[in-house]
């Protein structure tokens, strides 16, 4: 009797699966996770536009780039990583700029009379929303992700709690 040795491949476990991508996938990509340009970054309509697609109507930009990024999540997500991207860092960072300040002058006949720091809710706003989506949260088909967003959403809360009492005790 003999016994046959089937030999497995081995896999790279932190791998991402690539597809096969065409140039313009490729500049799509390149869109796309650009930090440096405000149009396309984490935009995957304006990432679809600037990579070349031609559309007549604007829902097929959206359609391409929500294809691509599908195709293409695991090299995005690999990307993420790479940078820095990681959930934690993004709650680290959503933390600090939900609580964003900004300074508002008060004026009296061109003078300025009086200087006061508020809450810069606009960048706070902002923030949550873009945040999220960045993160994937607002998929209302994953549980998981209702569930992390969920938890921001509760972190947000008790931060803003918290702020309302240290404002009342002093």
């Amino acid at each position: 009797m003999s016994t046959s040795v089937v030999a497995k491949r081995k896999e790279k476990p932190d791998a991402p699966v690539v597809p096969k991508m065409t140039d313009k996938m490729r500049a799509w990509l390149a869109f796309y996770i650009d930090r440096t340009n405000p149009l396309t970054f984490f935009n995957k309509t304006q990432s679809a536009l600037a990579a070349g697609y031609k559309s007549k109507r604007r829902n097929s930009l959206e359609v391409v780039g929500s294809q691509n990024y599908r195709k293409l999540k695991p090299l995005i997500d690999q990307w993420m990583d790479t940078e820095g991207f990681t959930e934690e860092r993004v709650k680290a960072k959503f933390l600090t700029l939900i609580d964003a300040k900004e300074v508002k002058f008060f004026q009296k006949d061109g003078i300025v009379t009086d200087r006061r720091e508020v809450d810069a809710i606009e960048v706070q706003r902002r923030t949550a929303v873009e945040m999220g989506k960045v993160l994937g949260m607002y998929k209302k088909d994953n549980e998981q992700q209702q569930a992390g967003m969920q938890s921001l959403s509760d972190t947000l809360r008790e931060r803003l709690q918290a702020r309302k009492q240290q404002e009342l005790t002093e």
